[in-house]
């Protein structure tokens, strides 16, 4: 008896174009939030009421494995609010979108670029009371290079060593020119040493950090507490309490903010959001896309149809654009033809998206000889508003071609634990992320994960990607760089390797009298934060 073909997977992805305690402590299972009541080491015990209490209602609670200093990164919107708060990087983009230094006070290449010198900050500490050092660097890369590496999806930092030159200098050493670096050194924020030693899978000290707050209690499935960490080395911050709570209905949100119940939320729904007190927009650096699985199936055993071109230009053919975004209300614009921006890097304002033709789409169906045959579209959903909309809207979309949909729909939580926990190196449904540092290198690095050999969500048997990866990584010239960059994503559009949707404007919604400012990183610095009475 044959084997049965499975279906062809298409999966459907968002990119979000973006991180010592508790001896004995029971280890979580992955993608679950940490334990109830975690306490970290470090962190004060209840404090009494003092005059700046911020209160922020987020859709849904971070899965635990997101929080993974390694696995974890600060530009996912589940944990982006809360971690930015607790751990710090040695460098982050500041409200005009250009590098500011944190831990790290300046850096210094090397002339070919393959070593960066950093001095790092003096008089800092961590939550638990240690002093940060070169040593903290030091230990977390060396954790970082024992993980797999198809498993850390969010260490974009392609490290080869550390080295502590003194107590408050640090070299990172690379194999190939790291022209773009401070943008990737975003993803890299500092837990201590112990913490990177331990190679510690509990996450007390997953949450141990240098940032204005530390975790007060995190009870699961209900609130986070933070106080602010007296010992920071920042100015005082306004705010001295933060509680998180959270309500995945956006009608909830919005009814707690108007009843002076929360101060600030987000992902607010197009729907309502005009009815917040206060209303925070801003263009988003995400991108919805479909991804053609091109080999992947076919090594299983399966049919991967869209190994065929004429079935993948089908595909976005068949997808109205326009009608997607129109399900935003004015909240979102299509994409053309690539994740980057205007003012990103690599960035090509000539690269358009192939317009709505439902029939040549059908055309193309049939010529292709694959009326009646089946594509199944894996989507993860309660990741971004309305993507259950979406999923279905384009599944209705495709099989106006002829071809027949399957509609697999995935909690975000379980698809990031099936990815951590097999650590396999084929695509499946997890969200991956464009996020703060889309504007420079990530659009970089996406490329790589996506469409080369051995990159982390890479369905694509063709070569040429990856020739024009290591091409573009090896040039020194910043200008020339961004000419390869587009030239290489130029190609994996017009191969039809992604299939990019639209993007969404990012919402907020604040109490009347809350000031913040999330400029282009849409970061939750909280110790920018302020009530304004």
């Amino acid at each position: 008896m044959g084997t049965k073909p499975l279906p062809f997977v298409l999966s459907l992805v968002v990119l979000l174009v973006a991180g010592c305690a508790g001896q004995g402590a029971p280890t979580p299972a992955p993608g679950a939030a940490p334990a109830a009541s975690v306490k970290p080491a470090g962190a004060a015990p209840a404090v009494p009421a003092k005059t700046a209490k911020l209160r922020l209602i987020l859709p849904k609670e971070p899965p635990g494995v997101s929080l993974h200093p390694l696995f974890g990164s600060p530009a996912m919107s589940d944990n982006e609010p809360i971690m930015t708060n607790l751990r710090e990087p040695l460098v982050r983009v500041g409200k005009d979108g250009k590098p500011v230094g944190v831990l790290a006070t300046k850096w210094e290449p090397s002339p070919d670029l393959t070593k960066w010198r950093f001095y790092l900050r003096r008089g800092v500490k961590f939550h638990n009371g240690d002093d940060f050092t070169a040593r903290d660097i030091v230990e977390q890369a060396k954790w970082a290079l024992d993980q797999k590496a198809s498993a850390r999806l969010y260490t974009l930092v392609p490290i080869e060593e550390a080295v502590a030159v003194d107590d408050y200098t640090v070299d990172l050493v690379f194999k190939n020119p790291q022209p773009l670096l401070l943008t990737t050194i975003l993803q890299f924020q500092v837990v201590p040493a112990a913490v990177s030693r331990d190679k510690r899978e509990v996450p007390e000290g997953w949450l141990v950090g240098t940032g204005p707050y530390k975790v007060v209690e995190w009870r699961k499935a209900e609130r986070v507490t933070l106080t602010r960490f007296q010992d920071w080395w920042g100015p005082r911050p306004q705010i001295d309490d933060v509680e998180f709570t959270f309500r995945a209905e956006a009608g909830v949100r919005l009814a707690a903010l108007q009843a002076r119940e929360a101060d600030w939320t987000s992902e607010l729904s197009s729907d309502v959001a005009s009815l917040a007190p206060q209303v925070v927009r801003a263009p988003s650096p995400e991108t919805v896309w479909l991804r053609p699985d091109e080999y992947v199936l076919k090594e299983l055993g399966g049919e991967s149809i869209l190994a065929d071109k004429r079935l993948r230009l089908a595909v976005e053919y068949a997808i109205n654009r326009e009608a997607l975004v129109a399900l935003y209300q004015g909240f979102a614009t299509p994409s053309q033809g690539q994740f980057a921006s205007p003012g990103d890097f690599g960035y090509d304002p000539n690269l358009k998206s192939r317009p709505y033709d439902l029939e040549k789409a059908r055309v193309l169906v049939r010529e292709a000889g694959a009326v009646g045959k089946t594509v199944s579209i894996n989507g993860a959903v309660d990741r971004w508003t309305k993507d259950r909309e979406v999923a279905q809207a384009v599944a209705n979309m495709i099989e106006q071609t002829g071809l027949k949909v399957k509609l697999m729909l995935t909690p975000q939580a379980e698809a990031i634990k099936y990815r951590f926990t097999t650590g396999e190196n084929r695509p499946y449904m997890v969200d991956m992320t464009l996020g703060p540092t889309d504007a420079l290198l990530e659009v970089q690095s996406r490329f790589q994960q996506i469409f080369t050999e051995g990159g982390s969500f890479s369905a694509t048997s063709d070569p040429e990607p990856t020739r024009l990866y290591r091409e573009l990584t090896a040039e020194r010239d910043l200008a020339k760089r961004e000419e390869k960059l587009a030239k290489a994503w130029a190609y994996a559009y017009e191969e039809s390797h992604f299939i990019p949707l639209f993007k969404q404007m990012r919402i907020w919604g604040l109490a009347k009298n809350l000031q913040w400012d999330p400029g282009v990183a849409g970061t939750t610095g909280i110790a920018d934060i302020k009530f304004s009475d």
